[in-house]
């Protein structure tokens, strides 16, 4: 983990690689660390708030991650009978999904299946755009999400929305 100390200078971050679009921002670097299975950064920036950043792309800002969680829940939740619901979110370590499906009584049920736990930490130190991770209706599994899948697959587990 690199020391905050050398971290705080601005930065224009530019994603370019697979997005079929080019971004730019400007930006103050606040944490960054290598997990074993990503870069995790985040990053201050006068408009969007706190961003942040995995392998260098772009998860989620404070001025806009509503947008991005909100429709992806509500959307099909919504359109469907508003009665027992079992979510599962395949990643989602920021946990903006998981917030946003909880907003829902009818919703029994929410596992989420997240590879890297310190995504997870991090999001809540720098974020703080999470649901409630100790919800009785909330199953948090750190692994891998094909793995728990199959697994779910062979139990007979089925779910009403899947969140990938």
């Amino acid at each position: 983990m690199t020391k905050i100390s050398e971290l705080s200078r601005n930065w224009w971050h530019e994603e370019t690689e697979g997005v079929a679009f080019t971004h730019a921002l400007d930006m103050t670097l606040l944490h960054s660390e290598q997990s074993p299975f990503q870069k995790i950064e985040v990053f201050e920036h006068e408009v969007f708030g706190r961003v942040l950043t995995l392998d260098d792309l772009v998860q989620a800002s404070h001025a806009d991650e509503f947008m991005y969680h909100e429709m992806a829940v509500h959307v099909p939740l919504l359109g469907r009978k508003r009665e027992k619901a079992e979510v599962l979110i395949v990643g989602g370590g920021d946990g903006g999904i998981l917030r946003e499906a909880l907003r829902h009584e009818f919703v029994t049920r929410v596992v989420m299946v997240e590879i890297d736990e310190r995504v997870i930490e991090v999001s809540k130190e720098y974020l703080g755009i999470n649901g409630d991770y100790s919800d009785p209706r909330v199953e948090l599994i750190i692994g891998d999400a094909a793995q728990y899948m199959r697994e779910a697959r062979k139990r007979g587990d089925k779910f009403d929305l899947i969140i990938l």
